[in-house]
């Protein structure tokens, strides 16, 4: 869309192009602004071991089905096909050839048209949108971000989004295992998980597998989204920044000095850091982890898990989160840097 208003020839190769979206993508409204919304929440809730963090802080569920339809109108063409291979002037598809001045890969983490190593970490959550047996136990007004109680090893988390009394959206997340830790243990956690809070499931209305690659390799050519490393390593979040970086990387397409500005790969390096301590850390370190960075002022926090990071404010969180922390969470975070001092440049919605 932000190339065909600059005038380009735009063409959209799809598979599918019009399959409906599956994922269920959420995030801060502050970072989603003009994103049409299904629900709202008025605060997020952390709980840890230690009481559970509150914040004034609005969230928001995305109408995926508006989204993809205001996205679609701005798109002038479709072609259903499958990309087999870049070639001299244009791509290789299965209907055919297609010539073309420029081509970006948005195949996401599968990138299609780079020669890379398969991802090895990953972020996998199995969900439910349920009706419960009775009321259930999370405020209505409250999205619980993440319920780290009793972390387990491997570690996983609760993520709740009640729609009303007896109606709500929970899912069971490894946030990052390598290699991906099975959607199968995760379903039988949410399960065992609800049975101990008391909720009772009615109806299950929808069941969500979530899958995200974390590491994926640096693209070596053109490339957008999360073909491009788009996706945050600790939190698996990306369309707030794919949405909000598509104008100034379709104005900056043929600039390589502009366009590698704004995907930020010294950035990437800082989160890779942090995806490298939370893959080396079972479920004590993990709690100790969490309880030391949940502790910190908002703008530690936000610089970190923002979806629109910036170098030097995440340069100087992360410092924080290390001068603030104990012992065993110091040597943790430094682990990852003193084992591979300069990490490979390695790249969801969630």
């Amino acid at each position: 869309g932000a190339l065909a208003r600059r005038g380009r020839d735009v063409v959209v190769i799809d598979p599918a192009p019009h399959d409906p979206w599956k994922p269920t993508w959420s995030g801060f409204e502050d970072e989603l602004v003009g994103v049409p919304v299904r629900h709202r929440w008025a605060r997020t809730r952390v709980d840890l071991d230690s009481g559970p963090r509150i914040r004034d802080r609005v969230y928001v569920q995305v109408d995926k089905e508006a989204l993809q339809r205001d996205l679609r109108a701005k798109v002038p063409r479709f072609l259903t096909a499958r990309v087999q291979q870049r070639t001299d002037d244009g791509l290789a598809l299965d209907v055919g050839p297609l010539r073309a001045d420029l081509v970006v890969d948005c195949t996401g983490t599968a990138q299609v048209l780079a020669d890379n190593p398969h991802p090895r970490a990953f972020q996998t959550a199995y969900g439910l949108t349920i009706r419960t047996r009775g009321a259930h136990p999370w405020d209505p007004d409250e999205a619980t971000w993440m319920d780290l109680r009793g972390l387990a090893t491997p570690p996983t988390f609760l993520y709740a989004m009640p729609y009303g009394p007896d109606r709500v959206f929970v899912e069971e997340t490894a946030l990052a295992w390598r290699p991906a830790l099975p959607l199968s243990t995760l379903e039988a956690r949410l399960h065992a998980r609800l049975e101990r809070m008391g909720v009772q499931i009615d109806a299950i209305e929808d069941v969500e597998r979530c899958r995200i690659a974390l590491d994926v390799a640096p693209h070596p050519g053109l490339a957008f989204g999360a073909a491009a490393g788009l996706v945050h390593p600790a939190t698996g979040y990306l369309l707030a920044r794919a949405l909000t970086l598509a104008d100034p990387f379709a104005e900056a397409l043929e600039q390589p000095a502009v366009r590698d500005r704004l995907l930020q790969p010294r950035l990437r390096r800082l989160h890779l850091l942090g995806l490298e301590t939370l893959l080396r850390s079972d479920g004590p370190a993990t709690t100790a982890f969490f309880e030391t960075f949940f502790r910190q002022p908002d703008w530690v926090r936000d610089a970190f898990l923002s979806s629109l990071p910036r170098l030097w404010s995440t340069t100087a969180a992360m410092s924080r989160i290390f001068v603030s922390a104990p012992a065993g969470v110091k040597w943790r975070l430094a682990a990852p840097l003193v084992s591979n001092p300069e990490p490979e440049v390695t790249c969801q919605v969630r």
